[in-house]
């Protein structure tokens, strides 16, 4: 999840610009749990390892605590050539729908 407290004081409470990177992130990673999923089920190690590097730095700036660790799971086994567990995978998605959802709220 988003640690809302952690992003406004990095942003001295600019309300309107967080709105915008929330905004922005859903725009650009909307699609992004059913590429991994599509990555994933093709065995597409190197896609989905540049997938989950690339969502890693955008969950990052938004101050994500939860998903990142995941990621990070999942980001020592593609270096490594293995592919993470389904499990691994389904926790990342479900927690970038969590996200989503918890962003969606900030914005209404």
């Amino acid at each position: 999840m988003i640690n809302l407290k952690k992003l406004e004081e990095m942003f001295e409470e600019e309300h309107e610009f967080i709105q915008q990177l929330f905004q922005l992130y859903l725009d650009e990673h909307q699609s992004v749990p059913q590429l991994i999923n599509a990555q994933y089920s093709a065995d597409n190690r190197t896609a989905l390892f540049h997938t989950l590097h690339t969502l890693k730095g955008a969950l990052s700036s938004l101050c994500e605590e939860s998903v990142i660790s995941d990621i990070e799971k999942s980001e020592i086994q593609l270096k490594n050539n293995l592919l993470p567990s389904s499990e691994s995978i389904n926790n990342i998605i479900t927690g970038l729908n969590k996200v989503s959802l918890q962003i969606e709220e900030f914005l209404a």
